[in-house]
Protein backbone atom coordinates (compact mmCIF):
# COMPACT_ATOMS: atom_id res chain seq x y z
CA UNK A 1 0.00 0.00 0.00
CA UNK A 2 1.63 3.58 -0.68
CA UNK A 3 2.09 5.39 1.79
CA UNK A 4 -0.01 8.86 2.31
CA UNK A 5 1.58 11.92 2.07
CA UNK A 6 1.04 15.31 3.96
CA UNK A 7 1.64 18.90 2.89
CA UNK A 8 1.23 21.99 5.65
CA UNK A 9 1.37 25.58 4.32
CA UNK A 10 4.04 26.73 6.30
CA UNK A 11 3.26 30.47 8.06
CA UNK A 12 -0.63 29.69 8.25
CA UNK A 13 -2.63 27.37 10.51
CA UNK A 14 -4.17 25.65 6.86
CA UNK A 15 -3.27 21.90 6.87
CA UNK A 16 -3.78 19.54 3.59
CA UNK A 17 -3.35 15.65 3.11
CA UNK A 18 -3.50 12.76 0.40
CA UNK A 19 -3.76 9.14 0.58
CA UNK A 20 -4.93 6.61 -0.60
CA UNK A 21 -8.05 6.01 -2.35
CA UNK A 22 -8.38 9.96 -3.70
CA UNK A 23 -8.45 10.97 0.44
CA UNK A 24 -8.08 14.60 0.40
CA UNK A 25 -7.95 16.34 4.02
CA UNK A 26 -7.92 19.80 5.07
CA UNK A 27 -7.63 21.83 8.22
CA UNK A 28 -8.15 25.89 8.76
CA UNK A 29 -7.08 25.68 12.30
CA UNK A 30 -4.09 23.47 12.00
CA UNK A 31 -5.91 21.26 14.92
CA UNK A 32 -5.08 17.50 14.97
CA UNK A 33 -8.74 17.19 16.85
CA UNK A 34 -11.21 14.73 15.91
CA UNK A 35 -11.64 12.52 13.27
CA UNK A 36 -12.02 13.44 9.58
CA UNK A 37 -15.93 14.60 9.08
CA UNK A 38 -16.91 15.27 5.21
CA UNK A 39 -18.46 19.03 4.79
CA UNK A 40 -18.53 21.45 2.23
CA UNK A 41 -17.44 24.04 5.05
CA UNK A 42 -14.42 24.05 7.40
CA UNK A 43 -15.40 23.21 11.20
CA UNK A 44 -13.98 25.31 13.39
CA UNK A 45 -11.43 22.48 14.77
CA UNK A 46 -10.15 19.60 13.30
CA UNK A 47 -10.31 17.79 10.01
CA UNK A 48 -12.57 17.57 7.07
CA UNK A 49 -12.65 15.93 4.10
CA UNK A 50 -12.52 17.79 0.71
CA UNK A 51 -13.61 16.27 -2.68
CA UNK A 52 -15.39 12.81 -1.62
CA UNK A 53 -16.48 11.85 -4.83
CA UNK A 54 -13.10 12.11 -6.50
CA UNK A 55 -12.07 9.26 -7.88
CA UNK A 56 -8.03 7.95 -8.11
CA UNK A 57 -6.00 4.96 -7.01
CA UNK A 58 -3.95 6.89 -4.41
CA UNK A 59 -2.10 10.22 -4.00
CA UNK A 60 2.04 9.76 -3.29
CA UNK A 61 3.05 13.56 -2.85
CA UNK A 62 1.17 16.74 -2.81
CA UNK A 63 2.78 20.21 -3.13
CA UNK A 64 1.31 23.82 -2.76
CA UNK A 65 2.66 27.23 -3.97
CA UNK A 66 0.66 29.39 -1.62
CA UNK A 67 -3.02 28.66 0.33
CA UNK A 68 -4.83 28.57 -2.84
CA UNK A 69 -2.51 26.61 -5.20
CA UNK A 70 -1.20 23.02 -4.97
CA UNK A 71 -0.82 20.08 -7.20
CA UNK A 72 -1.35 16.09 -5.97
CA UNK A 73 0.11 13.20 -7.97
CA UNK A 74 -0.32 9.40 -7.77
CA UNK A 75 -1.06 6.47 -8.96
CA UNK A 76 -1.47 5.43 -12.80
CA UNK A 77 0.05 9.15 -14.18
CA UNK A 78 -2.79 10.68 -11.68
CA UNK A 79 -1.89 14.94 -11.89
CA UNK A 80 -4.54 16.98 -10.27
CA UNK A 81 -4.49 20.61 -9.45
CA UNK A 82 -6.77 22.78 -6.98
CA UNK A 83 -6.68 26.34 -7.09
CA UNK A 84 -9.18 26.72 -3.97
CA UNK A 85 -7.40 25.34 -1.38
CA UNK A 86 -8.01 21.38 -1.45
CA UNK A 87 -11.63 21.84 -2.00
CA UNK A 88 -11.90 20.99 -5.59
CA UNK A 89 -9.52 19.36 -7.37
CA UNK A 90 -9.24 19.23 -11.71
CA UNK A 91 -7.83 16.25 -13.23
CA UNK A 92 -5.02 17.10 -15.48
CA UNK A 93 -3.59 15.42 -18.62
CA UNK A 94 0.14 14.54 -19.03
CA UNK A 95 0.03 11.59 -21.39
CA UNK A 96 1.38 9.39 -19.17
CA UNK A 97 0.36 6.21 -17.14
CA UNK A 98 3.21 5.76 -15.08
CA UNK A 99 3.07 6.17 -11.51
CA UNK A 100 4.15 9.39 -10.25
CA UNK A 101 5.89 9.97 -7.11
CA UNK A 102 6.91 13.09 -6.56
CA UNK A 103 5.84 16.66 -7.09
CA UNK A 104 7.69 20.58 -6.62
CA UNK A 105 6.45 24.11 -8.21
CA UNK A 106 8.51 26.93 -8.08
CA UNK A 107 5.40 29.20 -8.32
CA UNK A 108 2.58 29.01 -9.82
CA UNK A 109 3.36 28.24 -13.48
CA UNK A 110 6.32 25.78 -13.24
CA UNK A 111 6.68 22.63 -12.02
CA UNK A 112 8.13 19.21 -12.03
CA UNK A 113 6.97 15.64 -11.66
CA UNK A 114 8.96 12.43 -11.20
CA UNK A 115 8.29 8.93 -10.34
CA UNK A 116 8.77 5.50 -11.96
CA UNK A 117 10.30 4.37 -14.94
CA UNK A 118 12.68 7.16 -14.53
CA UNK A 119 9.78 9.58 -15.52
CA UNK A 120 10.07 13.06 -15.47
CA UNK A 121 7.66 15.60 -16.44
CA UNK A 122 7.63 19.65 -16.55
CA UNK A 123 5.71 22.40 -17.86
CA UNK A 124 5.43 25.72 -17.55
CA UNK A 125 1.44 26.74 -17.43
CA UNK A 126 0.41 25.15 -14.00
CA UNK A 127 0.04 22.21 -15.27
CA UNK A 128 -1.90 22.23 -18.63
CA UNK A 129 0.70 20.53 -20.59
CA UNK A 130 3.31 18.57 -19.83
CA UNK A 131 6.50 17.78 -21.51
CA UNK A 132 8.69 14.57 -20.96
CA UNK A 133 12.71 14.94 -19.90
CA UNK A 134 13.11 11.13 -19.06
CA UNK A 135 16.76 10.39 -20.07
CA UNK A 136 16.64 6.63 -18.45
CA UNK A 137 14.12 3.72 -17.52
CA UNK A 138 16.79 2.29 -14.97
CA UNK A 139 15.68 4.58 -12.19
CA UNK A 140 12.53 4.82 -10.35
CA UNK A 141 12.46 8.51 -9.05
CA UNK A 142 11.31 9.47 -5.62
CA UNK A 143 11.73 13.21 -4.88
CA UNK A 144 12.52 16.10 -6.76
CA UNK A 145 13.50 19.82 -5.33
CA UNK A 146 13.56 22.62 -7.31
CA UNK A 147 16.20 25.37 -6.43
CA UNK A 148 15.03 28.22 -8.98
CA UNK A 149 12.87 27.89 -12.50
CA UNK A 150 15.88 26.16 -14.15
CA UNK A 151 17.67 24.33 -11.11
CA UNK A 152 16.59 21.04 -9.66
CA UNK A 153 18.15 17.85 -7.86
CA UNK A 154 16.20 14.93 -8.57
CA UNK A 155 16.63 11.50 -6.29
CA UNK A 156 16.19 7.80 -6.82
CA UNK A 157 16.92 3.77 -6.28
CA UNK A 158 20.68 2.64 -7.06
CA UNK A 159 22.09 5.69 -5.17
CA UNK A 160 21.26 8.02 -8.35
CA UNK A 161 21.07 11.88 -8.27
CA UNK A 162 20.14 13.63 -11.05
CA UNK A 163 20.69 17.31 -11.56
CA UNK A 164 19.51 20.20 -13.96
CA UNK A 165 20.61 23.42 -14.48
CA UNK A 166 19.07 24.33 -18.12
CA UNK A 167 15.29 23.94 -16.98
CA UNK A 168 15.68 19.81 -17.27
CA UNK A 169 17.00 20.32 -21.46
CA UNK A 170 20.05 18.27 -19.59
CA UNK A 171 20.62 16.10 -16.44
CA UNK A 172 23.71 15.04 -14.99
CA UNK A 173 23.39 11.46 -13.39
CA UNK A 174 25.79 10.71 -10.72
CA UNK A 175 25.22 7.49 -8.36
CA UNK A 176 26.32 8.33 -4.01
CA UNK A 177 27.63 5.03 -3.36
CA UNK A 178 26.19 1.55 -3.93
CA UNK A 179 22.81 2.51 -1.95
CA UNK A 180 19.22 0.31 -2.66
CA UNK A 181 17.42 3.49 -2.78
CA UNK A 182 17.18 7.69 -2.18
CA UNK A 183 13.72 8.33 -1.04
CA UNK A 184 13.83 12.08 0.46
CA UNK A 185 15.26 15.67 -1.03
CA UNK A 186 15.21 19.10 0.71
CA UNK A 187 17.24 21.89 0.65
CA UNK A 188 17.51 25.40 2.55
CA UNK A 189 19.39 27.86 0.56
CA UNK A 190 22.57 26.22 -0.79
CA UNK A 191 22.42 23.58 1.83
CA UNK A 192 20.47 20.22 1.05
CA UNK A 193 19.96 16.65 2.59
CA UNK A 194 18.95 13.11 1.50
CA UNK A 195 17.81 10.47 3.22
CA UNK A 196 17.62 6.80 2.27
CA UNK A 197 18.17 3.35 3.01
CA UNK A 198 20.64 0.33 1.84
CA UNK A 199 19.94 -3.08 1.05
CA UNK A 200 19.15 -3.77 4.48
CA UNK A 201 17.59 -1.26 7.58
CA UNK A 202 20.76 0.58 7.45
CA UNK A 203 19.87 4.60 6.95
CA UNK A 204 21.78 7.17 5.41
CA UNK A 205 21.62 10.48 5.32
CA UNK A 206 23.68 13.15 2.78
CA UNK A 207 24.51 16.37 3.09
CA UNK A 208 25.00 19.50 0.23
CA UNK A 209 26.53 22.62 0.98
CA UNK A 210 26.87 23.99 -2.88
CA UNK A 211 23.36 23.42 -4.14
CA UNK A 212 24.15 19.92 -4.56
CA UNK A 213 27.09 19.31 -6.60
CA UNK A 214 28.64 17.26 -4.28
CA UNK A 215 27.34 14.80 -1.46
CA UNK A 216 28.99 14.45 2.18
CA UNK A 217 27.62 11.28 3.92
CA UNK A 218 26.50 12.16 7.86
CA UNK A 219 24.56 9.58 8.75
CA UNK A 220 25.35 5.75 8.33
CA UNK A 221 23.45 3.35 11.08
CA UNK A 222 21.14 0.52 11.29
CA UNK A 223 17.97 2.63 12.56
CA UNK A 224 15.92 1.46 9.73
CA UNK A 225 14.93 2.90 6.63
CA UNK A 226 14.78 6.53 5.96
CA UNK A 227 12.29 7.88 3.72
CA UNK A 228 11.71 11.76 3.78
CA UNK A 229 13.25 14.84 5.39
CA UNK A 230 12.14 18.18 6.04
CA UNK A 231 13.12 21.39 7.56
CA UNK A 232 11.13 24.32 8.68
CA UNK A 233 12.54 27.11 6.58
CA UNK A 234 12.64 26.42 2.86
CA UNK A 235 14.92 29.66 1.87
CA UNK A 236 17.52 30.59 4.83
CA UNK A 237 20.88 30.60 3.19
CA UNK A 238 23.17 28.30 5.91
Amino acid sequence: MPRPVDHLTRGTSIGVLAGVLGAVLITSCGSDLGPPVLEDTPPSEGWYRQAPDLVVDGFLDIDFVNADQGWAVGEEGAIFRTTDGGRTWQSLESGFLTTMLAVDFMDDSTGVVVGALGQILRTEDGGESWKSQKISADDTLFDIWMMDADTAVAVGTSGSVLRTTDGGLEWSREEIGDYESLEGIWFTGRTGWIVGHGYSVVSRIFRSTDHGLNWTPVWNENAGPVTDVAFFDRSEEQ
